[in-house]
């Protein structure tokens, strides 16, 4: 296994692991013991940046990840972001973000990103509140995620317009059956040193062929049926017969192949990588 890699996020003073751990599995599919060994093997291999959201099992995920930074005092040596729902209302995002301080038992959330586009997101007030919880100190550094690139120029030309701390990254589905993080976007991220940070590199599983028959009850297609609608189609069906074909010219498996092709992005600042054990997380170690 290879020394893990850093690069700084964005305009942002943090420098993440290349592989950061996704944590949507914590209290929605796996325990709080097995979260806790997920969570000191990322860090015991130098994985310094956990992502979560108020979303992932209704506030569960944070929670969890609040109970392991208090017992295991690792908060100097990981960089935590969560996510809040739309609509954005100055009292919601408020709100939303002392809950999810409460939940992760920390005084700053690292990175904090609006979950998905909504046209609030665009309101005036609605920045003016992101805005002022960086002033107060609540929140290092303002993100987004599941933007188009026309949202995110919009979004940060809004930002910069009225003068306010402008989002140091996006963070989007990216891999081989779907690709939000294009070339357009990647560009625009680059031009105004704004951060990448993709997710599910296997597509919830999809790219490993498990879901070509039957839908495993307690799968993660199982937990949230909304994937099947991004997954079963035309398009993906195509993407996974390239890949099928790709693994057995190499020799090579179809997970590795898959998440070689979105670690080794050099315009991708991280990947996140999550799982049910710590196997899950092995997968793309090997790939640094």
């Amino acid at each position: 296994m290879n020394e893990m890699k850093y690069n700084k996020l964005g305009y942002s003073d943090m420098n993440i692991s290349r592989i950061s751990l996704g944590c949507v599995t914590f209290g929605r599919e796996i325990n709080q013991m097995d979260s806790f060994k997920i969570m000191d093997y990322a860090i015991d291999h130098g994985m310094n940046y956990f992502d979560t959201a108020e979303a992932y099992g209704e506030g569960a995920s944070e929670l969890v990840v609040g109970s392991w930074l208090k017992k295991r005092e690792s908060r100097m040596k990981v960089y935590i972001g969560t996510k809040l729902l739309p609509p954005y209302t100055p009292e919601g995002i408020v709100s939303s973000c002392n809950k999810s301080l409460k939940r992760l038992q920390t005084p700053i959330i690292d990175l904090y990103q609006l979950h998905s586009f909504h046209e609030s997101a665009l309101k005036p007030e609605s920045l003016l509140a992101f805005d002022s919880l960086i002033k107060e100190g609540k929140v290092r550094s303002l993100g987004i995620s599941n933007f188009s690139a026309q949202e995110l120029k919009t979004f940060f030309d809004l930002q910069k317009k009225l003068g306010l701390h402008t989002l140091c990254c996006i963070q989007n589905n990216h891999n081989k059956a779907i690709q939000n993080l294009d070339e357009n976007l990647l560009e625009f991220c680059r031009e105004e040193g704004i951060g990448s940070i993709s997710f599910s590199p296997l597509g919830a599983g999809f790219l490993t062929g498990k879901y070509k028959s039957t839908i495993p009850t307690g799968s993660r297609f199982d937990i949230l049926p909304g994937h099947q609608a991004l997954y079963f189609n035309d398009k993906t069906a195509k993407a996974l017969e390239k890949l099928e074909s790709a693994a057995a010219q190499s020799g090579k498996s179809m997970v590795e192949l898959a998440l070689s092709w979105v670690i080794r992005n050099p315009y991708i600042t991280t990947t996140l990588v999550g799982g049910r054990k710590i196997a899950h997380i092995d997968q793309a170690l090997c790939l640094v």
